[in-house]
């Protein structure tokens, strides 16, 4: 199985070099067993949900049945759902929602987006950096039957966004780290105010010792002994 979904990989990246986005869209609903059956048998902690989140959408866990119902909502109008864009080389996937047209349209503009040549937003250059548009499938996990109002469809895809803490879509608002500053030149020092020169060190200490010699008898104790009761 994963040498299958291996040589999937390959023919999707090969279509997606030239930018055959119909034909990959095409490829990708046909062979989409193979994608499933990856899902089904893989051991990662994060698949494991996918597929229990898959099984109980679909009330199934027959591959054939499941590529049947995907396909319907992938290639026909008219249906609502939440998918995910997600690769088996990261546990970080994308949550989206699609209304009133077809699903794949949605997966072909973000296999363009990851394959344009300034990737934007900058998820979409991370994901470029994790095997291209070729490693990020697209699959719709909850379906909804016609269409669902958008506000409410929104809803549910906030609330799975708020269930994956690790998804892109918090990654919207990335911005690149500042660069270090490991030099910095002195600031100069402000002008002194009423044409007075700034005090040498030694004009410093001196004033401060003249202060505390004027100031010196100022502080000794008194003898308190004739207001203290008997």
């Amino acid at each position: 199985m994963y040498e299958k979904e291996r040589a999937l990989r390959e023919q999707k990246e090969d279509l997606a070099t030239k930018r055959q986005w119909q034909a990959l869209a095409e490829l990708h609903c046909r062979e989409l067993p193979i994608v499933l059956e990856r899902i089904r048998h893989g051991t990662e902690s994060w698949i494991r949900r996918l597929w229990s989140t898959l099984t109980s959408q679909y009330c199934t866990h027959e591959v054939a049945v499941m590529t049947t119902a995907m396909n319907t909502v992938m290639e026909a109008s008219g249906s609502s759902c939440i998918y995910q864009l997600f690769s088996f080389s990261t546990n970080k996937p994308y949550i989206g929602l699609v209304s009133e047209r077809p699903a794949i349209e949605r997966a072909v503009e973000h296999w363009a987006a990851i394959s344009s040549a300034v990737p934007d937003p900058a998820y979409y250059s991370a994901m470029q950096r994790t095997g291209g548009a070729a490693s990020w499938n697209f699959i719709p996990y909850i379906v909804c039957k016609g269409v669902v109002p958008l506000k409410q469809l929104a809803r549910i895809e906030d609330r799975e966004i708020a269930d994956h803490p690790n998804c892109w879509n918090k990654c919207r608002k990335w911005k690149p780290p500042k660069p270090r500053v490991l030099y910095t030149e002195a600031k100069p020092t402000r002008a002194p105010r009423r044409g007075r020169r700034p005090l040498t060190v030694l004009e410093a200490y001196s004033i401060s010792d003249e202060c505390s010699s004027r100031t010196a008898g100022l502080y000794t104790p008194r003898d308190l002994s004739p207001y203290l009761r008997q």
